[in-house]
């Protein structure tokens, strides 16, 4: 668990005020006119695909390079974080087709090393239910980020060296640790790399010629947008990746090639597809799991879709896919600080006449009572609350990236767009959470705004993770008290 909370900036976030649309209004201008609203001249921005019954419109807005002024188009290339993992949900679900791999298979079978996994089957991997931590969480906790050099052999090292958050199929946690040992039971079946099996066996085979893993952060790539860090003055800051973590994300694509993907997709019938994965649904926590190899299925306003998001510190992606009306919208933005999920969901309610998501708000003299960590002892899980520009949003352990909250009752949330399902009350010092894959309730985290000798003295002293994430020294400061972390350094409060 996280014992520091990290704070989570947005800036310029998304107000979604769709309009429906009118019948001389053309999908290309729904598009223009809702980058309009998000992006400025001179700045990074996002390039959008929708396809709608057979055709499809392609608009990009803002600079792939803001040093070159580069214009950003739909043959550049751009980085994608989890928006990747439905590649290689679908590799794995190709192979179960072929005989090849079976989804009840324990994964020591193929990875015998990961001893500590026991039971955990490839379906358990598939849709998050393995209780594999994410090895983004243990990398932070030793000080990393995206941009530090970070390898695959580092992930197995982390990996070989942690236990599981919990039982396998007590409940879902999205873990991208779980995604990146897909990639190893696919490199011992097919005695490929990963990266030279997808590129022969996926993106080939579509003619996604602009598509790759970035296995190597050296490698030069042609038409390549840089990603950019928005600073709190609202400038903006170039930052490449250093890690070569493939698998859970990492993919170079650009617009063209995603568009190819998309309009496959809507080819098949995905239900059959993924109709071997429907019977693990049900976890023994009693929640509903409805992740299924890399994409969310769900039902938003009466339309099946099948979505999914993807956050780094400077790149966004947001999918959406609805078969019944042979429809796609696909974002790709070399920027974070607003919410793609939002804007497709814009974007699809001013074609399928939706309702506009309308953000009510509390007073933000209660609402200051309410952003903090919460934690559940039963589930092991945390829960973070954030308040940035008057908005809540918050993190917990059914979604990865933090999302907006939007009043519905006294003390009461609901979450939006993808997250509608998601119900958030609050009481006293602690929140209740409930969703159809998982419910509880979380008690707040209250760490010493002062401290005295005589607290000190109980707390002070060295700790060290069970799970070999960091060991941790407290002791006195002049501010208050100061944690020291191995491989991070200082933190005062």
């Amino acid at each position: 668990m996280r014992i520091i909370p990290t704070l989570f900036l947005l800036s310029a976030v998304l107000v979604a005020t769709a309009s429906l649309a009118s019948p001389e209004q053309i999908p290309e201008q729904i598009i223009e006119n809702k980058l309009a609203e998000l992006i400025k001249q001179g700045e990074p921005g996002c390039s959008i695909a929708l396809i709608k019954q057979g055709k499809t419109w392609q608009v990009s807005k803002g600079l792939a390079s803001i040093e070159y002024q580069t214009p950003l188009s739909s043959t550049t290339t751009m980085l994608t974080a989890s928006t990747s993992k439905q590649f290689l949900g679908f590799a794995i679900m190709k192979l179960v087709q072929q005989g090849r791999l079976s989804l009840d298979q324990p994964i020591i079978d193929y990875l015998p090393k990961y001893k500590q996994y026991g039971a955990i089957t490839i379906a358990q991997l598939l849709n998050h239910s393995s209780g594999v931590r994410s090895h983004w969480d243990t990398f932070e906790w030793s000080g990393k980020s995206l941009f530090d050099h970070l390898t695959p052999a580092m992930v197995e090292q982390k990996l070989l060296n942690t236990q599981t958050n919990f039982a396998a199929n007590q409940r879902y946690h999205y873990s991208n640790g779980g995604y990146f040992l897909l990639t190893k039971i696919i490199e011992k079946v097919t005695k490929q790399r990963f990266v030279d099996y997808m590129q022969q066996n996926i993106f080939a085979p579509l003619g996604m010629n602009n598509s790759s893993y970035l296995d190597d952060y050296t490698k030069v790539i042609k038409n390549r947008a840089d990603g950019y860090l928005t600073n709190h003055d609202g400038s903006f800051s170039a930052m490449r990746t250093h890690s070569e973590i493939v698998g859970p994300g990492h993919i170079l694509t650009s617009l063209q090639d995603f568009t190819l993907w998309a309009k496959y997709l809507l080819t098949l019938d995905l239900d059959e597809l993924y109709k071997p994965l429907s019977q693990y649904e049900q976890t023994l926590a009693g929640g509903t799991n409805n992740y299924f190899a890399g994409l969310f299925k769900q039902t938003m306003n009466g339309t099946r879709l099948f979505q999914h998001g993807g956050y780094y510190e400077n790149w966004r992606q947001g999918f959406y896919l609805l078969p019944d009306k042979q429809m796609a919208i696909i974002s790709l933005c070399n920027r974070s600080d607003f919410s793609t999920n939002a804007l497709n969901y814009t974007i699809a309610a001013s074609l399928l006449d939706w309702p506009a998501q309308v953000i009510k708000h509390d007073s933000l003299s209660t609402e200051n009572n309410y952003p903090g960590t919460y934690y559940n002892v039963d589930l092991d899980a945390l829960f973070d609350i954030r308040l940035h520009n008057d908005q809540l949003y918050y993190r917990g352990p059914v979604n990865s990236s933090y999302a907006k909250l939007s009043l519905s009752g006294t003390s009461s949330y609901q979450g939006l767009g993808f997250t509608q399902g998601h119900r958030i009350s609050f009481s006293q010092n602690s929140l209740t959470f409930k969703s159809a894959t998982l419910s509880g309730k979380f008690n707040k985290i209250n760490l010493l705004d002062k401290a005295d000798d005589k607290q000190l003295q109980t707390y002070q002293g060295s700790y060290k993770s069970a799970y070999g994430y960091a060991n941790i020294r407290l002791s006195s400061s002049p501010t208050g008290f100061a944690l020291q972390i191995e491989n991070i350094g200082n933190i005062e409060y």
